[in-house]
């Protein structure tokens, strides 16, 4: 299945901006302080997970660590994801403070509930200067067992390809940009594969070759394509996921600031195939540079 009814959130200890991941120009904190922001994180935070526990979505939540805690704790999407057939990856990232958000506590505590078989970690590419940040650098269509990823600091083809050949994912790869004409980071700012739909900004993609691979392969999966502009990547349209709760509802997991930057229209496609649910996450995604998508980590693991 491409969506999951359990999902793993980390409550961050030290929420704020991360001058390793985030340009410098993003990081004056003066309007509010650190600490306010990290209020207003928490708030945000648990908005989030009650809103997917009032809709009988499963939601494992984590303490970060107390001690030397990582700025971007609350986005575990990055370092870890679950596959349905027992497997855990760990990835390679690119920022060194992050690197300890990577927990074997967390994984040990998962075993309680789940089946975890076998662990693959990619992590050794980090000595190389070679990195892939999880589902923030593919974008996956389990079904299909595709991994759509675009190419960047982040996302190196040949993690990308090591992580192909033994979860036996086929890879497609591009380039992408914003728009001002800077290198795309993470696939999940531009891309959300949903059941049976995807959400793409097909403006960001530079060579016409690269967007007639894509469409192709979306007509091939059977996916509708909805488009999305520079503005709405922005607002975070694209950093979205769809979820399946315990009765077989599919929802479509998002922020207010999503919500409000998507066309009526869009809704009402988007509607088809799984009802929205949206909460504010404006100091997350100002500071963290991260919404919904980045959030949540989708446990597909067997349970026990």
């Amino acid at each position: 299945m491409q969506a999951t009814s359990y999902v793993m959130m980390i409550r961050p200890t030290r929420f704020g901006p991360n001058p390793q991941t985030i340009e410098q120009e993003a990081l004056d904190v003066a309007a509010l302080g650190l600490e306010e922001i990290h209020r207003q994180a928490l708030k945000e935070f648990d908005g989030l997970l009650n809103l997917l526990r009032v809709h009988d979505v499963n939601v494992l939540v984590f303490e970060d660590v107390k001690e030397d805690p990582s700025p971007d704790a609350l986005f575990p999407s990055d370092w870890v994801s679950f596959h349905s057939n027992g497997n855990a990856v760990l990835y390679p990232l690119e920022a060194p403070n992050r690197r300890k958000e990577r927990r074997k506590d967390i994984l040990e505590a998962l075993k309680k509930q789940f089946v975890l078989r076998n662990i693959i970690d990619l992590t050794h590419h980090e000595t190389k200067g070679r990195f892939l940040e999880g589902t923030g650098s593919m974008a996956l269509d389990r079904t299909q067992k595709v991994a759509y990823a675009c190419l960047s600091a982040c996302t190196h083809p040949q993690v990308l390809n090591n992580f192909g050949s033994l979860l036996q994912y086929r890879t497609v790869t591009f380039q992408a940009v914003d728009a001002h004409k800077k290198p795309i980071r993470h696939t999940d700012s531009i891309m959300s594969i949903g059941t049976k739909y995807v959400i793409f900004c097909m403006d960001a993609i530079t060579l016409d070759f690269d967007r007639d691979v894509l469409r192709q392969e979306f007509k091939k999966s059977k996916k509708d394509i909805i488009e999305v502009s520079h503005e709405q990547v922005d607002s975070y349209c694209c950093n979205v996921l769809e979820v399946v709760n315990n009765t077989g509802i599919h929802y479509l997991v998002m922020s207010s600031r999503a919500y409000q930057a998507l066309s009526e229209d869009q809704k009402e496609h988007l509607e088809r195939y799984a009802k929205i649910l949206h909460t504010p996450l404006d100091t997350i995604e100002q500071y963290g540079k991260g919404s919904v998508r980045s959030m949540l980590t989708e446990i597909h693991l067997p349970t026990i």
